[in-house]
């Protein structure tokens, strides 16, 4: 994830996401830096040792930008990644899998992978 607020700014998506705004990501960051000092992203890490990795983002959200640089990312390095961006979706709508279709599918989906990820091929399942 990417907190640089004029990177954000001039996301294409900087007005469409009403979770995830620019304002929220400032005050994400700051809090994140009190805490805990300079933000680090995973992004710019060593990601050859990680798992399988599902990432899921809402089309509309300012960090779609971030769940593709992510997988390409993954991807460079070797990792098994699936990138999946749902079209006309907000931040976190999977959480909202009660009332949106395309939320429990996105956690169905998530399910599915994990599934496929931790079953041993011992049990022949």
């Amino acid at each position: 994830m990417n907190l640089d607020d004029l990177e954000r700014q001039a996301h294409a998506n900087v007005r469409s996401d009403p979770y995830a705004t620019p304002n929220a990501l400032y005050l994400v960051r700051q809090l994140q830096q009190q805490q805990f000092g300079e933000f680090k992203s995973l992004v710019d890490g060593d990601l050859v040792t990680l798992p399988p990795t599902l990432v899921q983002a809402g089309g509309l959200e300012i960090l779609a930008a971030d769940a593709l640089s992510l997988g390409e990312r993954l991807a460079a390095a070797g990792v098994d990644c699936q990138v999946r961006v749902w079209p006309g979706q907000m931040h976190v709508f999977p959480l909202l899998a009660d009332l949106l279709p395309e939320g429990r599918l996105a956690v169905v989906e998530a399910a599915n992978f994990l599934r496929r990820q931790t079953l041993s091929p011992e049990r022949g399942r």
